[in-house]
């Protein structure tokens, strides 16, 4: 990274920087100072695009796709995935009631450890009978799912009455013999 003129934000030449816009995957880039972040060493770069990449993503879920409300029922599927793990983390920052769902006891404490209030484990449990159980019968206002197909019944059976379902980023499990998708 080098410095142009006017460097009001203490940048030096040499910082690692993240750096989001419509032109940040180019090998150089001319990035405005107030937008643009140095990461810790710590933290390895790649780390940091991801991080920045799923948070804006978690955070526009849960403020634009549906403005998640204190005290409102939400069902995260994959949540110890990247951006399932920050949602609840930000769910739990509002004052949602978070159900994370996951396929290992593994990742089910590790959505738990990050705000989940309730996990589930798809494989092994009856997922529309301990959400309406949790919900009192009502559903979730909003479900996030990235899972695509796999929950989408599911998802509809769960869903609160003028509830949303919100569908990001779907994951696709293909046998190793598939090579294409046909829809």
């Amino acid at each position: 990274m080098s410095t142009g003129p006017g460097n009001v934000y203490n940048l030096k030449p040499g910082d690692h920087v993240a750096f989001l816009s419509a032109s940040s995957y180019a090998e150089y880039t001319a990035a405005p100072a107030i937008r643009t972040h140095v990461i810790p060493s710590s933290l390895k770069p790649g780390i940091a695009a991801a991080a920045l990449l799923q948070g804006l993503t978690a955070l526009t879920l849960i403020r634009e796709a549906y403005h998640v409300q204190p005290n409102d029922w939400v069902l995260v599927h994959a949540a110890a995935g990247g951006v399932g793990l920050l949602l609840c983390q930000l769910l739990r920052a509002v004052g949602a009631k978070v159900i994370g769902t996951a396929s290992t006891g593994e990742k089910l404490e590790l959505a738990k450890k990050n705000g989940a209030d309730y996990v589930i484990n798809y494989k092994s449990e009856d997922l529309l009978a301990k959400v309406k159980e949790l919900t009192g019968g009502q559903g979730v206002m909003v479900v996030y799912d990235s899972t695509g197909k796999d929950q989408f019944e599911n998802d509809l059976e769960v869903v609160a009455r003028k509830g949303t379902i919100v569908s990001y980023g779907n994951s696709v499990s293909l046998p190793s013999s598939r090579r294409s998708l046909k829809y």
